[in-house]
């Protein structure tokens, strides 16, 4: 008995090492895409985010290749690490903002402990997530459930989590890093005083949606795709807010805003692709002149190609689950390969997700 006692706090502390390891990295990696894409942001809530869309980015291009192992995965959270505590010199006040990270993640210990998985965990899920640790990305996933139909980066992201004696037991803390760096993000808008005094409506609507998703969403059993996605969308709602209301042509800060609220916007779509509906609020961007002007110039930028790449990735691998570029539109879906799917079976689909969406 006291054997396996012993084991498994050993195993629980190689866990808690690990939680901390791969936010450092995923900072470390938000860094440098940061730098990549000229976003002069100093909060480690933004570089997470950034990171963690940069992980996403390195998933989905590697999984076509080789699968994520445990020696692969452990070379990637390195490097992310090495970056970490490299360029964490350049940011202004780190040790204010370390201390404020670390106090989110030790409350955040609690918000992964004291829950269950998510109900369609062991549903696609995990099984998703454990074929991308074993293979290389396999063609015609959807035809062994419904669920591999529509891929998701969260998945995809988690299966770089598969390292040296946690293995499986890190799978579902996609949802606590969106969470840890969504609050960092949210904690500073609030204490934005210079912000205060331009937009004080900024700092209010930052407040609401700190309570919101603190107050909502606080269980890690509710986290499946859909939340995150809404979190990740109530941070570009925040910078869409703030570019739009400026009368002035946009200054470093506020270009910064918007090269991040475009990432969002498609980075949410490979969470799940019914967030294709937020593409339209593109429009608003349009209406402002300013803000118009700031779009046409990213046009082609990196910023654009960067953001365009997670459109791409999932049509691609709906495609090689499906058959379909975007499942279950019929529409799009082709029926002659080896691993289509009948076009009956998704018109049954496609009718279920209304019924699903209208809380059926």
């Amino acid at each position: 008995y006291k054997f396996y006692n012993q084991i498994f706090k050993t195993s629980q502390m190689i866990i808690f090492i690990y939680f901390y390891l791969i936010t450092f990295s995923i900072i470390g990696y938000g860094i440098i895409t940061s730098k990549f894409l000229k976003i002069r942001q100093n909060c480690f809530g933004v570089y997470g985010i950034l990171g963690f869309t940069f992980l996403a980015f390195i998933s989905y291009l590697s999984s076509i290749f080789v699968s994520h192992n445990l020696v692969f995965n452990s070379i990637i959270i390195f490097f992310g690490l090495l970056f970490f505590f490299y360029y964490s010199k350049s940011v202004e006040n780190f040790k204010k903002h370390f201390l404020l990270l670390n106090c989110i993640c030790l409350i955040s210990l609690f918000f992964i402990l004291v829950s269950k998985n998510h109900d369609d965990f062991p549903y696609y899920h995990f099984p998703y997530i454990s074929l991308l640790t074993e293979y290389s990305h396999p063609i015609g996933l959807g035809l062994i459930n419904n669920g591999f139909r529509s891929p998701s980066s969260i998945f995809f992201v988690s299966s770089m989590f598969y390292l040296p004696k946690s293995e499986i037991y890190l799978f579902h803390l996609s949802p606590a890093f969106i969470l840890i760096f969504t609050n960092l993000i949210f904690l500073k808008m609030i204490f934005n005083k210079e912000i205060y005094t331009k937009n004080r409506f900024y700092n209010f609507y930052s407040l609401f949606a700190f309570c919101f998703i603190n107050i909502f969403f606080y269980r890690l059993a509710e986290h499946g795709t859909d939340r995150s996605g809404m979190i990740l969308l109530l941070i570009a709602f925040s910078c869409l807010i703030y570019v739009c209301n400026c009368k002035k042509k946009l200054n470093n800060y506020e270009v910064d805003l918007f090269k991040i609220f475009t990432i969002l916007i498609f980075f949410v779509v490979s969470i799940k692709p019914f967030y294709l509906i937020n593409l339209p609020l593109f429009l608003i961007i349009l209406y402002n002149r300013y803000t118009r002007e700031v779009f046409l110039n990213l046009l082609f930028s990196r910023t654009f190609f960067y953001s365009l790449s997670f459109l791409i990735f999932t049509i691609f691998f709906t495609f090689l689950n499906s058959s379909c570029l975007i499942f279950p539109l019929s529409q799009t879906c082709f029926t002659n390969l080896e691993w289509s799917i009948d076009r009956i079976i998704v018109e049954d689909v496609k009718l279920w997700f209304e019924l699903w969406a209208k809380s059926g």
